[in-house]
């Protein structure tokens, strides 16, 4: 009988050692999973009406852009936190800028969108 016990437990303890390797072998081999950081929550309405902005890029990397209002650009410096623009001009698109036919604009003071 003791012997029986002897066997028994040494076969349970092959066995929780047998699926203890195999566990840090899976673990082991898993690839990590990368986890976003959460996007901010830009539940911004914008009208449809169009009222050019120029908006300039804050980190002064790239060329202006035009916006279909100020809102708009709202909305992308929301949802692109490295993409980031200031309203350079309202009421004009960024190649109309210089043009006479667009003159006089409104020039605005740099205006950095809160992170």
């Amino acid at each position: 009988m003791k012997l029986l016990v002897v066997v028994v437990v040494a076969i349970c303890s092959a066995i929780v050692a047998a699926t203890t390797e195999v566990e840090r072998k899976a673990i082991k081999e898993t690839p990590a999973i990368l986890i976003a950081p959460p996007r901010p929550n830009c539940d911004i309405m914008c009208t449809m009406q169009y009222d050019p902005v120029c908006g300039l890029p804050v980190n002064q990397c790239g060329g202006s852009k035009t916006f279909g209002n100020e809102c708009s650009m709202r909305v992308h410096n929301c949802q692109n936190p490295t993409d980031q623009y200031y309203v350079y001009a309202n009421h004009v698109a960024c190649d109309s800028i210089g043009q006479e036919s667009e003159l006089p604009i409104e020039i605005l003071p740099v205006r950095v969108a809160a992170a």
